[in-house]
């Protein structure tokens, strides 16, 4: 049986043609293709006459050209049609490709890795077109020093076969008795048709898969890529380490600038020595809500925002400040009488300070409205009392004939806690005799063991 010839190769026309052309192009070959025309040889004209004909009144017709297009290779492999048998596709086999005998070395020679798939892919390439109405271009393999290996697994590692498959359709649709068994026919072949698609593309991607591992190029490629994970991971390193380091020369600075600070302080930065204690004692009561200027707790953190607002506390903390002051002053020899502040006289409408807190007094506190104050100067944690409550201490004894109970009680503040003149005052609990490195840790050990006792 002879070969069956396309019928766009019959009338010699493109698959696309318009239907006009293609009628011009049959007339023209069946005048020169007559029998009548061609006496010499009447039989083999009558042959290509006939074919011209049969091909003409296929594509003439818009229903039977569109499933001439759709099952054209299977017509031209003479398939059977509807028949559902195997077909012998021409086209390379892949299944030789995945064995590392096919190839020998990695260089460009024949016979070699690149050289081999490269062939391979190129073959492919062009069986696929038989299969296209477009042009293919699919990306070359390479040699060994090719740079175009990344777009080629790209595209290969998503291919998709353009063949149809129609020539393992069972049914032939033609033959169905009505539409609805039509569509049942087709959607049977298409069946057949998607899954072989998918056993071929599934082959290709596969095989693919088995090539990248084995390139060199790609082996290359990912070494370089871990040398630069390692390296940037070793400037990572570096780089955070001599963070740290200059961290730790930061803190070890600080710290020796602390330690010397007892001796290196100087009155021009006296005030803003001040300022950096003065903000220690607001965040260490805005964890707690307890003020130590006033010596109050509160409940909550909006009572405490509210309370630092008030006057009586900027009083309070103004007369603190005044206290360590002088303390500052003393301890490096300056003759100022800075405590001769809260001596000074003030109007008798001067704010008061806060209210004695909820939860009581400590032992020893005299029945009065004076507020309680840690001193700095380590007398039993209490400060002095303000100026308002030593003007009423004044006039309240001179009614009486009294002496003021200011006098009286700083008079009889010795008598109620034996000191040791030897331990440093500044910096010693006058109650347990501990004694601690800073005024900040004396404040917190009177606070938490409530040694503060009153001292007129």
């Amino acid at each position: 049986m002879s070969a069956i010839r396309c019928h766009y190769e019959v009338l010699g026309v493109d698959r696309k043609v318009e239907a006009d052309e293609l009628k011009k192009r049959y007339r023209k070959l069946a005048l020169q293709c007559h029998p009548d025309k061609n006496p010499e040889d009447p039989e083999a004209a009558k042959i290509l006459f006939q074919s011209i004909q049969q091909a003409y009144e296929v594509l003439s017709d818009p229903q039977e050209r569109a499933w001439y297009d759709a099952h054209r290779e299977a017509i031209l492999k003479h398939g059977g049609i509807g028949s559902g048998a195997e077909v012998q596709v021409d086209g390379v086999d892949l299944f030789p490709y995945f064995n590392s005998s096919a190839y020998c070395g990695f260089d460009d020679e024949s016979g070699s890795f690149y050289a081999v798939y490269d062939k391979l892919f190129e073959t492919l390439n062009g069986e696929d077109q038989a299969y296209s109405d477009s042009v293919l271009n699919y990306p070359r393999f390479g040699g060994s020093q090719s740079e175009s290996w990344p777009t080629f697994y790209d595209f290969f590692s998503a291919y998709s076969t353009p063949r149809s498959y129609a020539w393992l359709d069972q049914y032939d649709t033609r033959q169905a008795e009505n539409r609805r068994v039509a569509r049942l026919m087709e959607k049977e072949n298409k069946k057949l048709r998607d899954e072989a698609k998918r056993e071929r593309n599934q082959l290709v991607r596969e095989l693919v898969k088995f090539i990248r591992k084995r390139d060199r190029r790609v082996q290359l490629f990912n070494q370089q890529l871990e040398l630069k994970a390692a390296e940037n991971a070793r400037k990572t390193a570096e780089l955070r380490q001599r963070h740290l380091d200059e961290r730790a020369s930061l803190l070890a600075a600080a710290a020796l600038q602390s330690q010397n600070a007892a001796g290196s302080l100087h009155l021009d930065s006296l005030e803003s020595q001040l300022t950096a204690i003065e903000n220690q004692y607001h965040s260490d009561q805005e964890e707690d809500n307890f003020c130590v200027a006033c010596n109050k707790q509160f409940r909550n953190e909006k009572a405490f925002k509210s309370h630092i607002k008030q006057k009586k506390h900027q009083d309070n903390v103004q007369i603190l400040r005044d206290i360590l002051t002088e303390e500052e002053k003393r301890d490096l020899g300056v003759d100022v009488a800075i405590t001769d502040q809260l001596s000074d006289p003030v109007d008798d409408d001067s704010p008061a300070t806060s209210p004695i807190p909820p939860s009581g007094p400590p032992a020893g506190l005299p029945p009065d409205n004076t507020t309680l104050k840690l001193d700095p100067h380590g007398n039993n944690g209490m400060s002095k009392p303000t100026v308002a409550s030593k003007k009423k201490a004044r006039r309240k004894g001179s009614k009486k004939g009294e002496p003021s109970s200011t006098a009286a009680t700083s008079k009889g503040a010795a008598s109620l806690v034996p000191v040791d003149p030897a331990l440093d005052r500044t910096k010693t609990c006058s109650v347990c005799q501990s004694s601690f490195p800073s005024k900040n840790k004396l404040y917190q050990h009177l606070k938490s063991s409530n040694h503060a006792v009153y001292v007129g």
